[in-house]
């Protein structure tokens, strides 16, 4: 997972800071002093995006609201799972996790001050319904959260809002892209390649099961029929675009 900051006149913005302490650590090390830490940037709930806050006690948390909903009222279940995700690691924790308190909610469009710049944060659900990314539009960098990875297909919630999200996108001027999983990258031939690999992805992903659905075909055989695409790194990929089949298939299943 990419972990990072945003950094310009003394003061600094984390996002997603770490897994393990070291990391966070290091991270902090590398802003380096006397640099302010204004905030850290959650990009979304997920557990692997949540750990930073308890290493940085004091540091504002910003989140998208109903990321800071899922973390208030499903604390048990948070817990549990960063316990369970860290063991199976290698890292089993020796003390017990405690979700990250937000205290200050961004909306779709929330700006943050910078220095003498501005950071925009904006709304991006589709990957899960509490998604943010971060735009600096004075350098044009965008950094995705869970998306645009040049390993990892999109790994869906909602098909048809993350082909949205996906479009709003590509909307943006971009001359340096950071997704949370996999490389950076500043190639505007790469970046675009990205956005439409993924834009045609979901297209097809929800264009076929919508199909099958209709064709009144069963699971097993939507995703049998649907199995043998040209995928980004099919080793860590077929599994994850069986689940997404899964996914868009029961959306459309369920009784209108």
């Amino acid at each position: 997972m990419n972990s990072g900051a945003f950094v310009h006149g003394g003061e600094a913005y984390l996002v997603d800071p770490g897994i393990f302490p070291d990391e966070i650590d290091r991270l902090v090390t590398d802003i380096g002093q006397p640099t302010a830490i204004k905030g850290i940037i959650i990009t979304h709930s997920h557990w692997d995006h949540i750990l930073g806050p308890e290493r940085l006690p004091g540091v504002p948390v910003i989140a998208h609201p109903y990321a800071a909903a899922s973390l208030a009222n499903d604390t048990a279940e948070v817990s549990r799972t960063v316990h369970e995700r860290l063991a199976a690691e290698g890292s089993p924790r020796e003390t017990q996790y405690v979700a990250p308190s937000v205290d200050i909610i961004a909306d779709d469009g929330m700006e943050l001050p910078l220095g003498n710049r501005t950071l925009q944060l904006l709304h991006a659900p589709g990957h899960c319904a509490d998604q943010l990314v971060i735009y600096d539009a004075s350098e044009r960098v965008l950094w995705a959260a869970d998306m645009l990875s040049d390993f990892e297909i999109p790994f869906v919630d909602d098909v048809r809002v993350y082909r949205q999200t996906i479009e709003r996108l590509r909307t943006l001027d971009i001359d340096a892209l950071v997704p949370g999983h996999g490389n950076p990258t500043s190639d505007k031939s790469e970046i675009e390649e990205r956005l439409a690999w993924d834009h045609k992805y979901l297209v097809r992903l929800e264009e076929e099961v919508t199909a099958s659905v209709h064709a009144r075909h069963t699971l097993a055989h939507t995703q049998h029929a649907l199995a043998d695409w040209p995928l980004r790194r099919p080793d860590i990929n077929s599994r994850e675009h069986l689940r997404n089949i899964e996914t868009v298939y029961c959306a459309l299943s369920r009784p209108s």
